[in-house]
């Protein structure tokens, strides 16, 4: 599995994977903490049927995974 990823993405992709990646986790940890602070509101449900804890943990993982993908050597 890994050589295929490795054999479809050129170092490029791979490093705008990594950075979106971390990008999408230091945005979520900015969120997570300026409403655990009291600084930010965020909305009661982000998208219909989903808690706002469940949408930032979601692009939380999103962010993991593409940074993962991004650092595969």
């Amino acid at each position: 599995m890994v050589s295929n990823i490795k054999q479809i993405l050129n170092p490029r992709t791979k490093r705008l994977f990594f950075v979106l990646g971390i990008a999408l986790l230091v945005v979520t940890a900015l969120i997570a903490v300026a409403a655990l602070a009291g600084l930010a509101r965020l909305p009661e449900q982000l998208f219909a049927g989903e808690s706002t804890v469940h949408t930032v943990a979601r692009v939380a993982i999103i962010g993991c995974l593409l940074a993962a993908v991004g650092s595969i050597e």
